[in-house]
């Protein structure tokens, strides 16, 4: 659980501007390990108890066409909100690609990744220099604080009823056979 510091003074200052810089975009989103390598490390996890009904709310694909989410029902949806410029976003993008693959085929399930810079030419150019191939979206409507409060990345999914399973704050790897499990038990109810 995130812990939330009260410093005071320059001293104090100095020290919220250092953990600021150090958890860009939502929390510490890699580990460096001995070997030289990173792995990326998960922050808080929002589950929701009582799985309220997602609220509505739209996004613009590469072709101009509108989805909300309330269209979507009946369908798992996996809503990453992401940026090019964010280094735990673009870290955990190649595990979302996976996860995606591991779904190719089946219509039980959406991904919708939502560039929150709303520029979707350069989110498209990202994912064609990285060759990725997972659907980009932009906010066609304002984004409700239950969906996105501030930290990218976030993820949400979204179950078959329309209801919100659970927001997911920070770099995650979502190739994790557990992580790839769960959605899949989703997908099957």
């Amino acid at each position: 659980m995130n812990k939330i510091f009260k410093p005071t003074g320059l001293l104090g200052v100095f020290t919220a501007c250092v953990f600021l810089s150090l958890t860009s975009c939502g929390g510490p989103a890699q580990d460096n390990k001995e070997d030289g390598t990173t792995e990326l490390i998960e922050t808080e996890n929002i589950v929701i108890d009582d799985s309220p009904k997602a609220t509505n709310v739209s996004f613009t694909n590469l072709q101009g066409d509108k989805v909300d989410v309330e269209s979507l029902r009946g369908k798992v949806v996996f809503i990453n909100f992401w940026a090019t410029w964010c280094p735990p976003c673009i870290r955990e993008m190649p595990s979302i690609q996976t996860l995606k693959e591991n779904f190719d085929g089946n219509s039980d399930i959406e991904f919708l990744l939502v560039d929150v810079d709303n520029d979707i030419d350069n989110a498209n150019a990202f994912m064609k220099e990285h060759d990725f191939d997972l659907p980009l979206y932009v906010p066609a409507s304002e984004i409700p604080s239950d969906f996105l409060a501030g930290v990218i990345p976030t993820t949400v999914i979204i179950d078959k009823e329309g209801k919100m399973v659970t927001r997911l704050e920070g770099g995650r790897d979502y190739a994790d056979q557990e992580m790839i499990d769960s959605i899949t038990e989703l997908v099957n109810q």
